[in-house]
C-alpha cells in the first residue's frame, strides 16, 4: 500500500467484494484520496469479470485478460491493501468483517459489493448437477473443464440453459457460436414464463428469438424445471429432456450471513439500502450492485445500476469520512441494454426501442473497451496530486524514535492472551528462558524484512516460513521465535488489529509447526515489517551443512524461482493478480515436508534459496565443497510470470549484486544475460530447498517431494569435481 508514511492511519474505510461499483470508489480514491483514511478491499478472486464482455469471452471474441479487472493492479493504483479472502459475515455492532479461516477485519466505514447468486438448491439435483453462472470465476474454472471436454469428444451432446432472461440467452448463444462448427452439439434453453426476455418489449424479444432460431438453439418456455439428473432435466409436465451440462441462469439470491448481520432486509432477504446507499439502522454501512435493493427506488438486478452507483458511492464514503451529508443516488427509469448474438452482432433495447446488426456489436465493443480501460490505464499521478484530509488528522505530527514508539503495554499483553501466547509457558519477564531437548545443539538464525504485500495476515505467515526456512536448511527442528515488528502509525485500536493480524498469520505457521512463539519486540514506524530470531535444535553431527555436496550428486531444487520479479514488477503496478497469488501460495508452503523427505534421501549439502538467488546459495554450497556444478536451464522451475517479466527488463533490487555471483563463477558476461540467468539471479523471499542428493536416489526423492506437495520440485543439475583454482557453475 502506497501512503505518507508521515500521516498515522485514523480510520479504515473497507470494501468488500470487487464488483462494478467498488472498482469505481477503487479509482476515485486513487485519484483523490484521504490522508488518515487507510482502504482495504477484501475479494477472494484477484481477477473481477465485467459481466457486458463475458458473452464475447464464452463465444471466443475476447481472451481473459480482455474481460478481467486486475484487482491488485487497481488497488495499487488507488494506495490500498488488497486482502484475497472469503467473507462469511458482518458484525455492525463490532465493526468487523468475519472472514473464512483467519481473523476478521476491523472497519470504520464498510461498503458491501458482492454480488447474488442463482438460487440452484432450490430445484432436486441442480445443487449437484447443474453449473451456475455465478459467482463468475467459479464457473469460468468450471467452462474451461467443460470445453475442452467438449473440444476432445465427437460424441453427441446436449446442453440446456435454464433461464431466459437476458443472461442465459446471451450465454446459449456465446455457447452455441464457440461450437458453431459441431453439428451433433445441440444448446436448449428452458423458461419457466411463457415467454422470453420478461420484461422486455416484443420487439426486442423476437429479434432475440430470430438469433436463437439462426443458431438452432432449442426453446422450451411454460415450463419450471422439477428435477436435475446427471444426463437430464424433467419438467412441470412431466417430460425429460436430456442434458448432458446445465447452466443455471435463473433467479438471484444473497449470501445467507446476511439474515445473521442485524441489518435491515428487504422480502427476498437482500439489504435494504436507502437513497444515499447506505443500510438500516447502521450509517456507517453500504450496499450496492445486485446483493442490495434500493427500497424507494427498486430495480432489476442488473449490473448497469451497479456501475451507475459506483461515482455516487464513492462521493458519499468521502463524505461521511468528512463529516459532511450523503447525496441521494437517483437510478434512471430506463436503460440501455445490449445482448450479444453469438457471432459479432447485438441487439440494442431501451424503452420501446430495439435495433440490431453488426454495428450494434461495434458499438458494445467500443463502450466495454472504454469502460475497461478506465480500470487497467492509469495517469501518470504527480506526488502531490490533490487530497482531502480526515478532520481530526494532526496538522503537523511528531513521532518519537526508540524506546518510545512502542506499542503500549495494554494492547501487546492484549494481543498475546488473543493468540493464546501467555498460555504457553511465558512468565511476562523481558527475555524468556527455556531448557533445549536433551542431547541436542541449539541452530540459532534471524530475519527481518519490510512487507512485501500489504495483507498483514498474509505477511505473517510469509516472514514466519523465511524465518524457520535457515533452520529447515540444517535439518534442525524449529523450537521458538522471538518476534520483531513494525507497525504503521496509526490509532491505538488501528495498531493492535494490525499487530493482532499480523501475528495471527504468523501463528498458523509456528502452531502447524510445533513451535512457541516467545514474544519479542514491538515498534510503530513508516511502514510494516516483521522479522523473527528462531531457535531449532538438531543433534549433534548431523547438521546438514552447504559443504558436503560430492561429485555425482544431483540438485534438486523444491521450489520454483520468480518470488523477486514479481514483487518488484507488483510494486510499479506490472505484476498481473493471478502471478501475485501463485507467488503468495509458494512462499505460505512450509519447508518442513521438504526437509523431511531431503534427510530421509540421504541429503548430502543443503541451503534455503532467499535473498542471495539460486546463484548465489549455489555458489555458497560450491565453495564450501569445493565443487563444480551444472545446471540445466530447461529444467528450471519458474513460478507463472516471472520469466516475462524479466524478459521485459524487471528486476528486484538485489538482482544486480546477485549477478555479480553470477558472473564470477560463470563464463558469461552480464551484458549477455538472459531471462534464466536473471532468473538465477533472482532473491527469493520463503523460497524452496537446494539439496544435493546420491544419484541413485533423486528419482524416489523427487517423486517423495511431489507426493509432499512441492509440485513442481525438480532435478536442475548435478554436482561435478572442479576443474580448476575454483568453483565454476556450466548452464546449459
Amino acid at each position: 500500500m502506497k501512503r505518507d508514511s508521515g500521516t498515522p492511519i485514523l480510520k479504515d474505510l473497507v470494501l468488500v467484494g470487487g464488483g462494478h461499483s467498488h472498482i469505481a470508489v477503487l479509482r476515485a480514491f486513487g485519484m483523490r484520496p484521504v490522508e488518515g483514511c487507510r482502504l482495504t478491499l477484501i475479494s477472494p478472486d484477484s481477477h473481477t469479470a465485467y459481466s457486458g464482455m463475458l458473452p464475447g469471452l464464452i463465444a471466443g471474441h475476447y481472451r481473459y485478460d480482455d474481460t478481467h479487472i486486475d484487482l491488485a493492479k487497481l488497488t495499487g493504483f488507488a494506495g490500498a491493501r488488497f486482502l484475497r479472502a472469503d467473507v462469511t459475515g458482518l458484525d455492525p455492532v463490532a465493526k468487523t468483517v468475519i472472514l473464512k479461516d483467519r481473523p476478521a477485519i476491523r472497519y470504520d466505514i464498510v461498503s458491501l459489493n458482492i454480488g447474488s447468486s442463482p438460487p440452484v438448491e432450490t430445484v432436486p439435483g441442480a445443487l449437484d448437477h447443474a453449473l451456475p453462472v455465478k459467482p463468475v470465476a467459479a464457473f469460468l474454472d468450471r467452462w474451461a473443464g467443460i470445453e475442452a471436454a467438449l473440444e476432445a469428444s465427437s460424441e453427441r451432446q446436449t446442453l440446456a440453459v435454464v433461464g431466459a432472461g437476458a443472461g442465459g440467452l446471451e450465454l446459449a448463444m456465446a455457447i452455441r457460436y464457440r461450437f458453431r462448427d459441431r453439428k451433433n452439439l445441440t444448446v436448449t434453453v428452458f423458461e419457466a414464463s411463457t415467454d422470453i426476455l420478461s420484461g422486455f418489449v416484443s420487439t426486442a424479444r423476437n429479434r432475440v428469438r430470430r438469433n436463437l432460431q439462426s443458431l438452432g438453439i432449442g426453446i422450451v418456455t411454460g415450463q419450471a424445471v422439477t428435477k436435475v439428473s446427471a444426463d437430464r432435466l424433467e419438467l412441470a409436465d412431466g417430460t425429460v429432456h436430456p442434458a448432458g451440462h446445465v447452466f443455471w441462469t435463473t433467479g438471484a439470491k444473497p449470501p445467507d450471513w446476511f439474515s445473521d448481520t442485524g441489518l435491515e432486509l428487504d422480502k427476498r432477504n437482500f439489504l435494504a439500502t436507502r437513497p444515499t446507499l447506505q443500510c438500516h439502522p447502521f450509517d456507517n454501512v453500504f450496499a450496492v450492485g445486485d446483493c442490495a435493493t434500493m427500497t424507494e427506488t427498486p430495480r432489476p438486478k442488473a449490473g448497469v445500476f451497479a456501475v451507475r452507483q459506483g461515482p455516487v458511492l464513492a462521493e458519499n464514503l468521502r463524505r461521511l469520512l468528512l463529516d459532511r451529508p450523503p447525496a441521494p443516488y437517483r437510478p434512471q427509469k430506463n436503460f440501455l441494454t445490449i445482448l450479444a448474438t453469438g457471432r459479432q452482432h447485438a441487439v440494442a433495447v431501451k424503452g420501446p426501442f430495439a435495433v440490431e446488426g453488426d454495428w450494434v456489436w461495434r458499438w458494445k465493443n467500443h463502450i466495454d473497451r472504454a469502460f475497461m480501460d478506465r480500470f487497467s490505464v492509469f495517469p501518470a499521478m504527480a506526488n502531490d496530486k490533490p487530497s482531502d484530509r480526515l478532520p481530526d488528522l494532526p496538522a503537523d505530527p511528531m513521532y518519537c524514535a526508540g524506546c518510545g514508539s512502542k506499542l503500549p503495554a495494554s494492547a501487546l499483553s492484549r494481543t498475546l492472551e488473543r493468540l493464546g501466547v501467555m498460555q504457553k509457558g511465558m512468565t511476562g519477564d523481558d527475555a524468556a528462558v527455556f531448557d533445549p531437548p536433551a542431547g541436542r545443539q541449539l541452530a540459532v538464525s534471524v530475519d527481518h524484512f519490510p512487507a512485501i504485500v500489504d495483507d498483514p495476515y498474509a505477511f505473517g505467515r510469509i516472514a514466519a516460513n523465511h524465518a524457520l526456512g535457515d533452520l529447515y536448511a540444517m535439518g534442525a527442528t524449529p523450537l521458538s521465535a522471538l518476534a520483531i515488528v513494525t507497525v504503521p502509525r496509526a490509532s491505538a485500536d488501528i495498531a493492535e488489529s494490525d499487530l493482532f493480524q499480523l501475528l495471527s498469520g504468523a501463528m498458523t505457521v509456528f502452531n502447524a509447526e510445533g513451535v512457541r512463539l516467545l514474544g519479542g519486540h514491538s515498534t510503530e514506524g513508516d511502514a510494516l515489517a516483521l522479522g523473527f530470531s528462531v531457535t531449532g535444535a538438531v543433534q549433534p553431527g548431523k547438521a546438514i551443512e552447504k559443504g558436503g555436496l560430492n561429485p555425482g550428486d544431483v540438485l534438486i531444487l523444491t521450489k520454483p524461482l520468480g518470488t523477486g520479479v514479481i514483487f518488484a514488477a507488483a510494486a510499479q503496478g506490472k505484476a498481473r493478480g493471478r502471478w501475485i497469488d501463485g507467488a503468495l501460495a509458494s512462499m505460505s508452503r512450509s519447508l518442513a515436508p521438504a526437509m523431511a523427505v531431503v534427510q530421509e534421501y540421504g541429503a548430502t549439502g543443503l541451503t534455503d534459496v532467499t535473498g542471495f538467488g539460486l546463484a548465489g546459495h549455489l555458489a555458497e554450497m560450491l565453495d564450501a565443497s569445493k565443487a563444480d556444478a551444472v545446471l540445466e536451464a530447461a529444467s528450471l522451475s519458474a513460478l507463472d510470470g516471472a520469466i516475462k517479466l524479466l524478459s521485459d527488463g524487471y528486476r528486484s533490487s538485489l538482482a544486480p549484486a546477485n549477478a555479480k555471483t553470477l558472473s564470477t563463477v560463470t563464463d558469461i558476461p552480464r551484458e549477455d544475460f538472459g531471462a534464466v540467468e536473471n532468473l538465477l539471479c533472482d532473491p527469493q523471499t520463503a523460497g524452496g530447498l537446494l539439496a544435493g542428493v546420491p544419484a541413485d536416489r533423486a528419482d524416489a526423492c523427487l517423486a517423495a517431494l511431489r507426493a509432499a506437495g512441492d509440485g513442481q520440485a525438480a532435478v536442475i543439475g548435478r554436482v561435478e569435481p572442479m576443474s580448476g583454482t575454483s568453483p565454476r557453475v556450466i548452464l546449459r
